[in-house]
Order: structure tokens, then C-alpha cells, then sequence
């Protein structure tokens, strides 16, 4: 139930190279102040720029403690009147922490989550500049503005969620991205920020069709071609549900360590080491990082009014 990872996955978008870090080249101006205009007799000018820049992100590591005793052992393999498999139950809500963890940093409800810091690093890491001042190793500053967000200065600025306000957003982004097809552009807000578009649109174009993230449980909706995801975990609290990402999705990827990818180790007795107990632990592993390689072909707002 995570809407971002799903369209990630759904698009294959999720790879990797190996290694501890993910590095992919930047471009970070054009080639357009080098053309020249001339005549016959001119001198042909001779000039270099620098159009290119490396990010560089760190693979992030979470963990979970999975554990039982002998008597819950004993309980699963014997019956003792047992009502749950005890150890499937407690694997199971292992795996699910993970995930939920990983959740929660993609809208980063936690403090800001910097390239050195443990944790997976989301949206507001990418776009919202106050937040993250380096983002991938390349420091954000009025010479760098090309690794901002979109209109990144009104991040955290009261906005209406109306059909208006939606297309200022996609107009921002498509200044700075190539916007092929609508289907590249994905977006993703509470409930109450989704029930207030959808209103918008019910009142003069009648109900809004469902997207393709439907077929994965989520409420969605499409306007101008565009589809709007309703995130769950953003109906928690009163800050949350003011959320909002338009995201040019082919510059985000998932990067996910084939060798940690949710999975759980075996179960060791713990009873082979010194001084240790007779219970049986094992831990779920995940080892990888959300990336964007475009921030301001993206848009973030903090503060829809609902």
C-alpha cells in the first residue's frame, strides 16, 4: 500500500547496478549561450561550459528484529490450543515494518533526511530545498537552482486545491522537463486534498474516470490526462493531509539490493552463543534508496488548504 513504490514497480522502474552508491550524470544547463551568430568574415568564437555534474546517492539500510521463544516454538509445532501461527504472524508484521518505515520517509515525517543520514530519503528530500540543502552530494544554492523542486520557492505556501491551481502546477513542471506523454506525470495527496479535486471536477465535467494505479486498490482519478493517486498513510494527522507531489515519473527510480529486498534471514537458535537465551531470531532486510534525477521536473507543496 504504498503508492509510490507501486508505480515505480508497475513502470520497472526499479534497478541495480551493484555497489553501495548509485551514481548517474546531471544535466545541469544547455549548450545555448555558446551559439553564435556571424557573418561571413567573422572570427568563430572558441568557448567551453560545464553542462554536467555527477549525483551521487548512498544505499540505506532498515532493519527489523524477528524473534521467538522456545515455548512459542513448541506452541506452533505441538498445538497447546494455539488460535495464530505465532511465528508466521510475527515474520509477517516484521516484513510490514519495513515497508511502513519506508513509507513514511517517502513524505518525510521524520526530520530531513540528508545523504549521510540512515535513512531512505522521499519527496521532500528531492524537492523542498529547505528541507535538503544537498541532495545526492550536489549542494543546493542560487547557482544550482536547476536541483530545486519546481517553483520550489512556494513549496510551503497556502494553496486552494482547484483545477486551476492544478494545471499552474503542471505548467511549472513542463518548463523544466520533456512531458512526452501525460501518462509520465503522476500525482499523489491525502484524502482531503483528493476529495476537494474531485469535487472541482464533479461540478463541471461530471465524475473524473479512475487511472491505472486503480488496479492496485488506491483511488485514483484523471485530469487532463493525468492521473491522481490518494495516498493512505497521509490521513494521519493534520500536517500530512495538506500534502501534494506532481511527479515526472521517469526521473524517479527505485533502487532496491537484490540481496536485501524485504527478505528475511534464517532463523538462528540463539542458545550456540555464549551466554544466550533459548529463543530463535532472524531479521528483515531491505537495502536501497529513492532517487530523483531531475528535482525540478517535480513539484512538492506542504500546505493545500483542506
Amino acid at each position: 500500500r504504498i503508492p509510490l513504490l507501486a508505480a515505480l514497480m508497475d513502470r520497472r522502474q526499479v534497478s541495480w547496478d551493484g555497489g553501495t552508491k548509485f551514481k548517474t550524470t546531471i544535466e545541469k544547463a544547455t549548450s545555448e549561450s555558446l551559439a553564435q551568430e556571424y557573418k561571413v568574415n567573422d572570427a568563430l568564437d572558441v568557448s567551453t561550459k560545464s553542462i554536467f555534474e555527477t549525483a551521487e546517492f548512498e544505499l540505506k539500510y532498515i532493519q527489523v528484529p524477528v524473534e521467538y521463544t522456545v515455548e512459542h516454538r513448541l506452541q506452533a509445532r505441538e498445538g497447546d490450543g494455539a488460535v495464530i501461527d505465532h511465528i508466521g504472524g510475527i515474520v509477517r508484521s516484521a516484513q510490514n515494518a519495513v515497508k511502513y518505515k519506508i513509507r513514511s520517509t517517502i513524505w518525510g515525517t521524520a526530520s530531513a533526511t540528508s545523504d549521510s543520514d540512515t535513512g531512505w530519503q522521499g519527496i521532500p528530500d528531492a524537492l523542498d530545498s529547505n528541507d535538503s540543502t544537498t541532495y545526492g552530494t550536489i549542494a543546493r544554492n542560487t547557482t544550482n537552482t536547476f536541483w530545486n523542486g519546481a517553483d520550489d520557492d512556494n513549496c510551503d505556501t497556502t494553496t486552494e486545491p482547484t483545477i486551476e491551481k492544478f494545471r499552474e502546477f503542471q505548467e511549472s513542471v513542463l518548463q523544466n522537463t520533456e512531458f512526452d506523454t501525460p501518462k509520465d506525470m503522476m500525482a499523489f495527496t491525502s484524502s482531503a486534498v483528493f476529495r476537494a479535486l474531485q469535487a472541482a471536477v464533479e461540478a463541471h465535467h461530471g465524475y473524473p474516470p479512475p487511472g491505472s494505479m486503480a488496479k492496485f486498490g488506491f483511488s485514483t482519478m484523471m485530469i487532463d490526462g493525468i492521473e491522481i493517486v490518494q495516498d493512505p498513510y497521509l490521513n494521519a494527522n493534520s500536517t500530512d493531509k495538506k500534502k501534494f507531489a506532481l511527479l515526472h515519473l521517469p526521473d524517479w527510480w527505485l533502487k532496491l539490493s537484490p540481496e536485501r529486498s524485504f527478505k528475511l534471514t534464517d532463523f538462528r537458535w540463539q542458545g550456540e552463543v555464549v551466554n544466550g537465551y533459548d529463543k530463535w531470531l532472524a531479521r528483515a532486510m531491505v537495502a536501497g534508496n529513492i532517487c530523483c534525477t531531475k528535482p525540478n521536473g517535480s513539484l512538492y507543496r506542504t500546505a493545500m488548504n483542506v
